[in-house]
């Protein structure tokens, strides 16, 4: 490209970056902040060539001017927070003969979020109740029975009830991701089945906010 005496001339070369594969997952959120590398010093240097003026175009440039002029640029990523439902298993209570009291199962929520970003879990049974009591309707639309159920965090007996309110009574689940699976326990109580024979179901929303 031949410039005039004092001409200037402008231009762009795209330089393009890329996350290496198989990097660990448990790299920390940065939330509104980013994670960043300065290229600057001798990271950069952008040489040029041209002909002096007034001679004979150049074959290649190879003797005639050339120079250098460094530049800094900065290369940044956002890890931003995420979380997702990995799986939940159906609680089973069994069968029981009428009149059975104290009944408990449990079973386990799996959710996976970044590292360091808190999380919170909460159980919605299907008539909509926050504090963690539902009832199983039965199959048989004759039945007009409900056994109600209560829904816990964790195995132990003085375990509390989880549902979805914010705080107190059933609150959700709180928790921090770590980049990996974590498991939380569900627990399921039936305090009596005296009701009238057949099967019971229940569906619970699992509501993941983050």
């Amino acid at each position: 490209m031949r410039i005039g005496l004092k001409g200037t001339f402008t231009g762009s070369i795209p330089i393009r970056a890329r996350l290496v594969s198989g990097q660990s997952n448990t790299i920390p959120t940065t939330a509104s902040d980013y994670y960043i590398a300065d290229f600057t010093g001798n990271s950069t240097v952008l040489n040029w060539k041209a002909e002096r003026y007034g001679t004979p175009d150049p074959s290649d440039c190879g003797n005639d001017l050339n120079t250098g002029q460094r530049f800094p640029f900065v290369v940044q990523a956002h890890v931003a927070p995420v979380c997702e439902f990995i799986s939940a298993d159906d609680i089973d209570f069994g069968t029981h003969t009428a009149g059975s009291t104290n009944l408990k199962q449990s079973g386990n929520l799996t959710v996976r979020c970044t590292n360091g970003t808190p999380y919170t879990v909460g159980l919605i049974p299907s008539n909509g109740n926050q504090e963690g009591s539902g009832e199983m309707k039965s199959t048989n639309p004759a039945n007009t029975d409900k056994v109600p159920y209560r829904l816990k965090k964790g195995t132990h007996t003085n375990a509390h009830l989880w549902g979805n309110n914010p705080s107190g009574s059933g609150s959700a689940l709180k928790s921090t991701g770590d980049g990996n699976s974590q498991i939380h326990t569900i627990s399921a109580e039936v305090k009596n089945t005296d009701y009238t024979p057949g099967e019971y179901k229940d569906k619970v929303t699992v509501d993941i906010r983050y």
